[in-house]
This record gives structure tokens, C-alpha cells and sequence, in this order.
């Protein structure tokens, strides 16, 4: 039988810190903090398969689950040196939520487990149902619809043994709301953290310099609400700081040590009592959608600047937005295949004669930047011939940029090498000459009534019967019928047309060129339907 509740605890823990799915966010960090050796009070974490299976089977629980409890409470209690909810001073336990997916506040946390009047070993089973039921609780399961969170079947729970902090808080390794500052925030106040988590306090504030760790600034709060840990009966004074420097500056010096272990920003969740502190949980800093789309644009800058460099682009947004005007990612790796010179959109310039260049076959001349679809016009002609002797005009792109959807006529090559691309575009225009004799008829006898019954065939599919190998196999033999298959025979007439619009051009321009008339827009009139 698979294991289903892991230990944590004296720097060791049984449960793998990679493993998301099984331990919830919550549990997986806590693995990584104990086996790093930082202060973590011992616990255990309830797989969250025991949710999934609880809340499938309608509130019964898992056989054995219960046995597998009792034992990870005795592993506990040799742990402490105390037995749970037995004595003057008891072993208590919070026990709290954990998704794979952080869902913070959205379901429920039960603190002090063990001093109710209940026999102990009950009213944990009663906290733990209470988690697991949580995550059916009309705000988890609005909050996962507004984030499109899907894919989880339950969340884990963790069994922890309650740090009695006389100061908790938080600790964050970047400010929140300025992350290039240099700062460690921390936030402070007396009692267990869950004052701050919740908002019910005004706790103190101080920015650390990350450098030197010295206190930049700080601010002290009311801290008039407290919740006390078990216990505790002091009165401290809320006008004072509830932390010093030198604790400020060790407390600093620990979220920086988390940070290096998990390679990113965090923010600690953590406790003090005695003169130690102990770790709570952690996790990455959650942006802001503006702080998000900042470091974003950044990356982008960046990312196309190093390009500008490599002799790649500009870039000229391309018509297909106008019909994706968002792409989705999975619509993105459909179309973006597509439009190279490897994929459909490819195929169809084959079809006609010209011969793609190798720059353009794995990854295609257009682009997914910041949502939008641009075409990179350094290499929108390789879809022509390789080392095309022809560019694009930087001043007209910028005047109207429906320009780049015809071929570049700026000269960039020899003039040997304009002569060769010129034979072969007449080679070009004879063979889509020939090809439009009988387009026609191709397509309306052959080509579209094949694809129809092709696709009267595919609709008699039943998808619920395939498995997740079988559907994968299936979508990528349905893009390839589609996309390279009929995609470039239905569009080639637009090429034609594209061609023959642009002879017309050519020729109206050389011969009916007056200097009140357009020669695009008279050709345009002329090949309009009556």
C-alpha cells in the first residue's frame, strides 16, 4: 500500500520535497526547511490522496487512515518528550491546509488541537475532516474557478506540533511592492502569526537592507490584537517593538538561507519564543498583476534586445492577430508550428515552387510577444528562398504596416543574386499558372469532399473512452491532418490570388499611373467582385 502519512522532523523527513502533488505546498516546504536543517517544529503531513479518496467515498475515511494517524501521533510524541493533550503540559498541534496550488486563507487552519474537552485522539480526527471538507467550501471552490485553478483533487493536511510564540510573523526575502529596493520586509507582532495572516492586527514593520542587513526603517504598530499561545498569560506592551535589532538582523539572516535553498523569493511564515525562532512554512512571494506584467516586460526587453543584437528583427505586427487577437498557449504551439517553413503554412509555399530556407523550417517568422502575434521581418522572406536578396522597408512598416504581408522590394543582395531569386520567381508564377487551371476542380472534387467525410468520421469518436496516451496520439494525428494536410491546399488559392493581385498592381502602376489615382486602389477596384 503506498504511504500516506510522512514524517517530518530532527532534519529529516519522509516525504520527498519535490513532491507537490502529494504533500501540498505546505507539506513539501516544510520537508525541504527540515532537511536543510533549519528549525522546524516536527510534524506529519496527510497525503492528498486521503482527501481525494475521503471526499469520493462521501465523508468515509480511508481504511487503515486512522491507524496511520495514531502512529504518526506517537512519532510525535517521542519527538517533544510530550504526550498529546495528556498532562500539565501537553503536546498540542495545529493542523492546517495545504493544495498543491498555494490558496492562501481559503481553507481552514485549527490551532491548539489537543485541549478540548473531547478525548485527544477524536478531536483530531474531527480538525482533519474539517480540513478535508474545507476543500469543498464555497470560497475554495470560487476562488479556484476566478484563478482557472484545475486539475487537483484535494489538499493535503499537515499535523504539526504548536510552537508556543511569544512574537510570530512574517518575513519577506524582496519587498513585495519594490522588488529592485534591496529589501528584507519583516512583519511582526505578539502572539501566534495568525493575527497578521488574517489582517485582525496592526503589526510592526521594518526594512532591512539585504547588504549588510542593517535596519533601514521601521514602524511600530498597534499589535492591540493577540492571540495568545496556550499558556501564555503575559501582558506585552503594544506601543514597544516586538523585535530587536540584533533579532531582526538573525531573523533576516535565516529568510536569506531559505531563499538560497529554494532559488527564489519567499516569504517565512515563522514564530520566537525563548529566545529561538522556529519556521513555519514557506513559499514564493506572490506578485501583483502590475508587479507581474513589469518583470515581464523586462524579461521581454531584454530577451529582444539580445535578438536586435543577433540581427534578428524588427518586428511588424502581423495580420493573424486580428483573428487570434489573444492566443491561448496550447493555440500558440498549434499555430506557431504552422506558420514555419516546416509546418502547413510552409507546405503551401512548396506547393507553389518556392523553397523555404533553413532558418524558418523549425521555428517560423512570427512571434508570440506580450500576447500579441508580430511577424520578424528579418526573416518573413526565408518563407520565399534562403538568403533572400530582398528586404523590407523599415519607413513604410512604419507607415502602414499591412505592408509586411507582401514580399520585401528593398535590394540587399548582388545583383547576380537578385538575377537567380528573379528566374525563379518566374518559375513561380508559371507553376501557380498551371496549378490554377485545374485548383478548381481539385479542391471541389477531390480535396474538400475528402476532408468532409474525414471529418463526419472523427465526430463518430467517443474521446471518454481513450486514455491520456491514446488522446495525446489522437490530437497530434488530427493537427497533422488539419494543419499540414488541408491547410495547404485550401489556402493556395490565396496565394494565387495574392500573385495575380500583385501583377495587376505592377501593371497598372507602369501604365495607368496618374497622380490622382492609387495604383493599389484601382487595381484593388478593378479585381473586385460586380
Amino acid at each position: 500500500m503506498m504511504q500516506r502519512v510522512y514524517f517530518f522532523g530532527d532534519g529529516k523527513s519522509d516525504g520527498d520535497p519535490d513532491s507537490r502533488d502529494i504533500l501540498g505546498g505546505k507539506g513539501a516546504s516544510l520537508a525541504a526547511l527540515t532537511r536543510a536543517g533549519l528549525p522546524v517544529p516536527p510534524g506529519f503531513t496527510i497525503s492528498v490522496e486521503c482527501c481525494r479518496s475521503y471526499l469520493s467515498a462521501g465523508g468515509a475515511w480511508p481504511e487503515g487512515l486512522k491507524d496511520e494517524i495514531a502512529r504518526g501521533i506517537e512519532q510525535l510524541e517521542i519527538a517533544c518528550g510530550r504526550k498529546f493533550g495528556v498532562g500539565e503540559n501537553p503536546l498540542l498541534v495545529s493542523v492546517r491546509s495545504g493544495a498543491e496550488v498555494s490558496m492562501p486563507g481559503m481553507m481552514d487552519t485549527i490551532l491548539n488541537c489537543g485541549q478540548g474537552a473531547k478525548q485527544p485522539f477524536d478531536e483530531l480526527i474531527e480538525c482533519v475532516e474539517a480540513v478535508f471538507n474545507s476543500w469543498n467550501s464555497p470560497r475554495a471552490t470560487a476562488y479556484r474557478s476566478e484563478r482557472n485553478i484545475r486539475g487537483l483533487s484535494g489538499t493535503a493536511v499537515t499535523v504539526q506540533a504548536m510552537f508556543p510564540s511569544r512574537v510570530s510573523g512574517v518575513v519577506f526575502t524582496q519587498n513585495p511592492t519594490a522588488p529592485d529596493a534591496g529589501e528584507i520586509i519583516i512583519e511582526s507582532s505578539y502572539g501566534l502569526g495568525e493575527a497578521i495572516v488574517s489582517g485582525e492586527v496592526d503589526p510592526d514593520n521594518f526594512a532591512i537592507d539585504r547588504d549588510d542587513l542593517s535596519v533601514k526603517r521601521s514602524y511600530i504598530g498597534r499589535k492591540d490584537c493577540i492571540i495568545p499561545a496556550a499558556g501564555d498569560t503575559s501582558a506585552p506592551d503594544a506601543e514597544q517593538a516586538s523585535l530587536s535589532d540584533e533579532q531582526l538582523t538573525e531573523l533576516a539572516r535565516i529568510a536569506l538561507g531559505v531563499e538560497e535553498l529554494f532559488g527564489f523569493a519567499v516569504d517565512v511564515e515563522w514564530g520566537l519564543a525563548d529566545g529561538r525562532f522556529a519556521l513555519l512554512q514557506a513559499r514564493r512571494i506572490r506578485q501583483s498583476r502590475a508587479q507581474s506584467r513589469e518583470l515581464l516586460l523586462q524579461s521581454l526587453r531584454t530577451a529582444l534586445a539580445a535578438e536586435l543584437r543577433d540581427g534578428r528583427g524588427p518586428w511588424v505586427q502581423h495580420n493573424l492577430s486580428e483573428t487570434l487577437v489573444h492566443p491561448t498557449w496550447l493555440t500558440w504551439s498549434v499555430q506557431e508550428r504552422f506558420m514555419s517553413g516546416g509546418g502547413g503554412f510552409g507546405a503551401m509555399y512548396k506547393l507553389a515552387g518556392f523553397e523555404p530556407g533553413q532558418a524558418v523550417m523549425d521555428r517560423g517568422p512570427v512571434r508570440l510577444i506580450a500576447g500579441k502575434i508580430y511577424m520578424d521581418t528579418s526573416l518573413a522572406s526565408e518563407l520565399f528562398f534562403e538568403d533572400y536578396p530582398f528586404k523590407y522597408d523599415m519607413n513604410l512598416l512604419r507607415c502602414d504596416p499591412d505592408a509586411a504581408q507582401s514580399p520585401p522590394t528593398v535590394p540587399a543582395g548582388t545583383f547576380r543574386q537578385r538575377a537567380a531569386v528573379g528566374r525563379k520567381v518566374a518559375r513561380v508564377d508559371w507553376r501557380l499558372r498551371e496549378i490554377a487551371r485545374t485548383l478548381d476542380a481539385e479542391l471541389n472534387n477531390r480535396v474538400i469532399p475528402d476532408f468532409t467525410q474525414w471529418c463526419r468520421d472523427e465526430k463518430q469518436r467517443v474521446l471518454g473512452q481513450l486514455s491520456n496516451d491514446e488522446l495525446a496520439t489522437l490530437w497530434r494525428s488530427r493537427e497533422h491532418r488539419v494543419m499540414d494536410g488541408f491547410a495547404p491546399q485550401s489556402l493556395l488559392p490565396s496565394l494565387i490570388t495574392g500573385m495575380a493581385l500583385a501583377e495587376l498592381e505592377a501593371f497598372v502602376a507602369e501604365n495607368f499611373w496618374d497622380a490622382e489615382e492609387d495604383a493599389v486602389e484601382l487595381a484593388s477596384m478593378l479585381s473586385a467582385a460586380p
